[in-house]
């Protein structure tokens, strides 16, 4: 009976140990994952951001996606997922799928944060964030600027960049495309004063004009406007219409207000400051820019 009862024991005590050593192998459950190419923005306020997210389940199997704007939920007017507005920021999703999730921004000018967050049946989750900037429209205004009027050796700066208020001439143009690419208009002066688009500009050839024959020839549009400058708004800008709009201005003086929409798609507005008749050597025009960002 002493035997029998010392092999009890060593069976019990073997068996604790082995269960005490099996359960240093267990591991932890698969997690889900959820992945976007959506990455930081800076967007107007009330604008929507639509992304799509990659979900995939770990061991269990998906329950639920949450949406959380700077930690708080989302109205549904302003979420939906997969198509459908989105009570309480979330939704029910399928495992191992793609999900469209469309945010209207605030329409405040602000920094938010944001978390799309899945959590499957075992109450395992995974989440992406990414942040988005929402900042209204305005204006840059810039300094007054002199532009030269042409001549026949082309090294007056009578080409204008806009993006830049910088002035180049033909022939620093001519030789550098990344250049070219940047010139919304050219100053000419032969009867009386205009700005020209550079796909419509032409250029002195010994006595001849020649067409510009640049690689990179933007079109501006003008149209002629009666807007204040001096107190112009980003809604009048946002407002301007060109479609009556052409390629050049003409008879230009001091005084005239001008709306114009680059290559580019910048809609901006000038007006005439200073003005120097002629096509001589000291000829020129002044005009000051304001642009719609």
């Amino acid at each position: 009976m002493k035997k029998l009862s010392a092999l009890m024991y060593m069976f019990v005590a073997a068996t604790v140990l082995f269960t005490s050593c099996g359960g240093d192998d267990e591991t932890d459950p698969l997690a889900p994952t959820i992945t976007t190419a959506q990455t930081d923005a800076t967007v107007a306020p009330g604008d929507v951001v639509t992304l799509t997210v990659e979900v995939r389940q770990g061991d269990a199997k998906l329950s639920t996606l949450t949406v959380r704007e700077s930690g708080a939920q989302i109205a549904s007017d302003r979420l939906s997922i997969n198509g459908e507005a989105a009570s309480n920021s979330e939704a029910s999703i399928t495992s191992n799928s793609t999900v469209t999730i469309a945010i209207t921004t605030p329409s405040t000018e602000g920094t938010f944060q944001y978390s799309v967050q899945i959590v499957d049946k075992d109450d395992v989750s995974a989440n992406v964030e990414f942040t988005i900037v929402t900042k209204g429209a305005s204006i840059t205004s810039h300094a007054v600027k002199l532009i030269q009027t042409p001549t026949s050796g082309q090294n007056n700066e009578a080409f204008y960049s806009s993006s830049e208020n910088v002035t180049y001439s033909y022939n620093t143009a001519n030789a550098d495309a990344s250049i070219q690419s940047k010139i919304d208009f050219g100053y000419f002066y032969q009867t009386d004063a205009k700005l020209i688009s550079p796909s419509e500009y032409s250029v002195a050839s010994g006595n001849n004009d020649a067409k510009n024959e640049w690689t990179n020839l933007n079109t501006t549009m003008f149209v002629a406007s009666s807007l204040d400058f001096a107190n112009v708004t980003t809604t009048e800008l946002q407002a301007l219409d060109f479609t009556s709009g052409t390629s050049s201005t003409s008879a230009l003086a001091v005084g005239d207000v001008v709306a114009f929409k680059t290559a580019a798609g910048v809609s901006g507005i000038l007006t005439v400051t200073s003005l120097t008749p002629g096509f001589g050597q000291t000829d020129s025009i002044e005009i000051q820019v304001k642009l719609l960002d």
